[in-house]
């Protein structure tokens, strides 16, 4: 009985052991019951390419009802998955991109492999041409108006897309030019009703626009709709400025550049005393609060929010901006280092800087005494010798300097070397100056020190041996000799 009682015990065991994974494999995930609300149910993505022909126009019968339940679905679902779901299928086709030295292009992919992309979720943004609205066919998922717009991205065509729904004031019309952004799910490659087969586009289902107005306002902080586009396609930790991205970095340096700039340092201020307020150094100075290495580790909180850092420069190159709608023309990139970065630094892009300042590729100087207020756009990935790097990207209307007396007073380099090889001409001039005045000295004086010519003896009398020749005038014998005292008779003995 106890032996049968072991075996049962151990055979348990042994399943409980086997069911569980072994290390380092990652469980599977069980399906849940509500799928996630951003993708296609697996009959819809398993229907789209067993129905619909590319290189098609309009929507004929045989894709209606599956064109409509795609509808329905973007409709019902939530918009915030549908983002994150397009951002997850973007990264994943760009590493997929055979051609790393190429920069990737959602639009162009989806021209040359539209089957990788059917039924999945994407995010275009750019200009909508044309916008009208038209009553939908009959059917029985509760659709009764479509609008269907021309959207520009900067491609060969604009992109069909088909809505169910527009933002409130949205102008409707054949020739319009309104910035907006699209999440939806491609259905085909569409064509125009005329056949021309050159112009076929990607054909974009979702539930609405997202329509960013160009209001002009005076608050620093960025509108609702601009925010929204920022946060749904900005990506942290890749090389450089996404075409996706190029849009909202745009916009966010026209809208830097037009608000008055005291007004984003006192924003820039309010925010930093509500995120030290969170953190575990609320009970430290607000001066001492790290916010780069904040920045740094949670770019998800500072996203399109202002943000000001102090330190100095150590490069400032000036170029010409990208092709834009936005009036950008010329732009200046910094490197900003801080107190708390070390040797990381902080990618400044404004269209101003103070005047005093140089900006070079070469430039190797450092510029003390900055700061900077502008916007977190994204964790910005750049080249380095050994490896790829991060650094924060700010977006900012300029460049603040307070320059000390010392870089005050600080001549150029051609008339500081123009002053150098004068100084050094007068301080070698001189030095010959004396050293000739030393030579003819020493000359002189030899001259006045020199030996007389020698004696000539020959010609001398000869005297006696034993007399000696005294001047003439005087006698030996007349030369009176000292006369001795007088004695006194008195004294005589």
């Amino acid at each position: 009985m106890g032996l049968c009682v072991t075996v049962v015990w151990l055979i348990a065991i042994s399943i409980a052991f086997l069911e569980q994974p072994a290390f380092g494999q990652v469980e599977a995930v069980r399906p849940e019951n509500n799928r996630s609300e951003a993708q296609l149910s697996t009959d819809l993505l398993q229907s789209i390419p067993q129905t619909v022909e590319h290189r098609t126009s309009g929507i004929p019968d045989t894709e209606r009802e599956l064109f409509h339940r795609v509808l329905k679905h973007a409709r019902q679902a939530n918009s915030k998955q549908q983002q994150a779901a397009a951002r997850r299928n973007l990264e994943r086709r760009r590493s997929e991109f055979p051609d790393p030295d190429r920069e990737f292009s959602l639009y162009l992919d989806m021209l040359r492999f539209p089957d990788r992309h059917l039924g999945q979720l994407v995010t275009l943004q750019g200009k909508v041409r044309s916008l009208v609205s038209r009553p939908a066919a009959q059917n029985d998922f509760g659709i009764v108006t479509l609008y269907e717009a021309r959207l520009d991205t900067g491609g060969m065509n604009p992109a069909v897309v088909i809505v169910t729904s527009l933002p409130d004031g949205m102008p409707q019309g054949e020739d319009i030019a309104e910035p907006a952004t699209v999440t939806g799910y491609f259905f085909k490659l569409s064509q125009p009703a005329s056949g021309d087969g050159s112009r076929v586009a990607p054909l974009i289902l979702a539930e609405r626009l997202q329509w960013h107005p160009q209001t002009v306002s005076d608050s620093p902080r960025l509108n609702p709709e601009l925010l929204s586009l920022v946060l749904s396609t900005v990506q942290d930790r890749t090389m450089g400025i996404l075409d996706e991205e190029r849009d909202p970095y745009y916009r966010i340096l026209k809208h830097a550049r037009e608000i008055d700039y005291q007004k984003q340092k006192a924003l820039a201020r309010r925010n930093l005393k509500e995120r030290h307020s969170e953190t575990k150094y609320r009970d430290s100075p607000l001066e001492d609060f790290p916010t780069f290495v904040d920045l740094f580790k949670n770019p998800e909180r500072y996203r399109g929010k202002l943000v000001t850092l102090r330190g100095y420069l150590h490069r400032l190159e000036t170029y010409k901006a990208s092709k834009n709608d936005f009036g950008i023309e010329t732009q200046h990139e910094a490197w900003l280092f801080t107190d708390k970065s070390q040797s990381n630094p902080t990618v400044i892009v404004c269209t101003s800087i103070p005047e005093g300042l140089s900006s070079g590729p070469n430039q190797g100087e450092l510029i003390e005494n900055v700061t900077v207020t502008g916007y977190f756009f994204k964790l910005y990935g750049y080249p380095a010798r050994d490896a790829k790097r991060i650094a924060p990207l700010l977006l900012a209307q300029k460049i603040e300097w307070q320059p000390n007396r010392e870089s005050a007073m600080k001549l150029p380099a051609v008339v500081v070397y123009i002053l150098g090889c004068v100084m050094v001409g007068i301080v070698v001039w001189f030095m010959w100056r004396a050293w000739r005045t030393d030579q003819m000295f020493r000359r002189s004086r030899l001259s006045r020190n020199a030996l007389p010519p020698q004696s000539d003896f020959t010609n001398l009398d000869s005297s006696p041996p034993g007399e000696i020749e005294f001047p003439t005038g005087e006698s030996v014998n007349e030369v009176s000799a000292p006369q001795p005292p007088e004695t006194d008779p008195q004294h005589e003995a």
